[in-house]
């Protein structure tokens, strides 16, 4: 549970709420790139469900081809892409939920 904690602090830089939104760049989202490659090597990876590795890969060449080209820009994302490349990120941690069950309903009710 402790890596999947760690995942989700680095969605930080990208929120839904919040005046930090229109400080997102070019460079930060691949730094978000980066960090998610970062973890899935050293810390996760391996436990990720098969459907949950699969919603990685896809958020990853997503995030690669958001940023084709801009790696290190200051430029800032408009807000059309950033809300392309939020709902992405929120699809794979949707999916993160899912492996941890954390979102689910109790199996015992009191």
């Amino acid at each position: 549970m402790g890596s999947y904690k760690k995942i989700w602090d680095l969605f930080v830089v990208l929120p839904q709420y919040g005046t930090e939104e229109k400080d997102a760049t070019y460079s930060t989202v691949w730094e978000l790139s980066t960090n998610l490659k970062e973890w899935y090597f050293k810390e996760g990876g391996i436990f990720l469900s098969e459907d949950c590795r699969k919603a990685f890969g896809e958020l990853q060449e997503f995030l690669g081809a958001k940023v084709a080209g801009q790696f290190g820009s200051t430029q800032k994302v408009g807000p059309v892409q950033y809300e392309e490349i939020r709902k992405k990120c929120s699809e794979f941690r949707t999916q993160l939920l899912r492996d941890i069950g954390t979102r689910s309903a109790p199996v015992l009710k009191q």
